[in-house]
């Protein structure tokens, strides 16, 4: 804690605590243990949490073409889930903070539903991807699944609540992939499959 003190010109470990507390609504120590295994790629998450809520905010920054390549094509071979917002448009009619609060909240259904090791990130406007690691279609299945599971819970926002669900891509990032478009067209199209076949499902391409 020192360490990261002295690292952001803070004069002690305590005033360090207090400043990152004041800003994410929890102490370091707390926040390390459920902070979103989302990587920074696309784009960082700057959280803001409270007890009992869930994600409300985050900040948009750069992210680096190189090292989302590498992470997408040194995962050749293995199933990439692709997800997408339902009538984001809608949600986005409700308000802005509606749309975020969507965006937000998705992430936390994919950080609730993946397993250890593997990387969330944000890929577009409503669109995220996974990057499973698995070789095994069945264990990718059960990830969509899992994050379909959340589509009857209720989004809070300041100006009241709503329910949202999600369209889920699987397929593989294939042996011959060179680039990102080509890593995750397959899970793209899987993606809008599963629009086409009523939303709030996932359609897998083997």
């Amino acid at each position: 804690m020192t360490e990261l003190a002295f690292r952001y010109q803070y004069g002690s470990a305590e005033s360090f605590s207090h400043a990152f507390k004041k800003q994410y609504l929890l102490p370091p120590s707390v926040y390390k243990k459920r902070r979103m295994r989302f990587t920074d790629i696309y784009p960082k998450y700057n959280l803001s949490e409270t007890e009992g809520i869930k994600m409300n905010s985050y900040t948009m920054v750069p992210y680096n073409t190189e090292e989302l390549s590498e992470g997408l094509l040194s995962a050749r071979g293995t199933y990439f889930l692709m997800a997408d917002i339902d009538h984001m448009m809608a949600i986005n009619e409700i308000s802005r903070e509606a749309g975020d609060a969507a965006i937000a909240t998705t992430a936390s259904r994919i950080e609730r539903s993946v397993k250890q090791g593997m990387i969330g990130l944000r890929i577009g406007g409503e669109e995220f991807g996974v990057i499973t690691g698995l070789r095994d279609a069945g264990e990718a299945e059960e990830i969509a699944k899992k994050i379909i599971s959340f589509s009857d819970e209720e989004v809070k926002w300041s100006g009241g609540s709503f329910k949202f669900s999600l369209s889920i891509g699987v397929a593989l990032i294939p042996e011959y992939s060179e680039n990102n478009e080509q890593a995750i067209k397959a899970a793209d199209e899987a993606m809008y499959k599963a629009k086409h076949n009523g939303r709030n499902t996932y359609y897998i391409i083997n």
